[in-house]
């Protein structure tokens, strides 16, 4: 019932942790300066560790891509990373980006994977995946748009980078070293992050001191962004 939540098994770990994504009867935990953290899951006993494995320094957000089950991108610190999942057990590096900055968002539209810094701005990456292997990844452009991105989604060709101090920013990604900001939603500072739901809709979810899920139209990028309605 999702209206009366109960708890059924509980986990206690002394590794900071981050961003958790559950994927095919498994969770995988950003467990900071530990790395990614496998978990079996199972509705009889407690949770299981599979694998500890360090893509990088400290691994700070795992972000799920569409159609992509067997990699999880990671974010952290000093870059990002992807890492092969097939094999739960043993975590295999595909490959690993060292940008020098905190990266808080990935999300890929083809062979462009675009990263979101707060000093660095927008990144733009021309990573193609082949079935044996990635191939090493090449920047394109970067576009210091914002002081403060948190999160980037990616749909039908445009761009919506999160803002924590000014809101939602709609963005044309052409061409990767000149993009155009097409236009800005303004919302109350704390904006973390973005989620895509089926359709049109998404949620972006608030921190600081106004806490909360905001639902999004993102049907007409060009015209505007309206809000359809919010939970404090």
């Amino acid at each position: 019932d999702p209206t009366r939540p109960s708890e059924m098994l509980h986990l206690g770990l002394t590794a900071d942790g981050g961003r958790v994504i559950a994927l095919d009867g498994r969770v995988y935990l950003a467990a900071g300066r530990r790395g990614l953290r496998a978990f079996t899951l199972s509705d009889q006993a407690p949770p299981d560790e599979e694998a500890v494995y360090d893509p990088m320094d400290t691994l700070t957000r795992l972000i799920p891509l569409p159609g992509e089950p067997e990699r999880v991108y990671g974010a952290g610190e000093e870059g990002w990373a992807i890492t092969d999942i097939h094999n739960p057990a043993l975590p295999q590096p595909l490959y690993r980006v060292q940008t020098d900055v905190p990266v808080h968002g990935l999300a890929r539209d083809g062979d462009r994977l675009y990263a979101v810094s707060t000093i660095r701005g927008l990144l733009t990456y021309h990573a193609p995946l082949a079935d044996a292997k990635v191939h090493e990844p090449g920047l394109l452009g970067q576009w210091p748009v914002g002081a403060f991105l948190r999160d980037v989604l990616v749909r039908e060709g445009y761009l919506y980078l999160v803002d924590r101090q000014v809101g939602l920013l709609v963005v044309d990604p052409d061409p990767p070293e000149h993009p155009t900001l097409l236009q800005t939603l303004p919302l109350p500072a704390g904006v973390e992050q973005i989620v895509p739901l089926e359709g049109d809709l998404a949620y972006l979810r608030t921190g600081g001191q106004l806490p909360g899920l905001r639902l999004l139209d993102l049907g007409h990028p060009t015209v505007g962004v309206p809000p359809l309605g919010q939970l404090s």
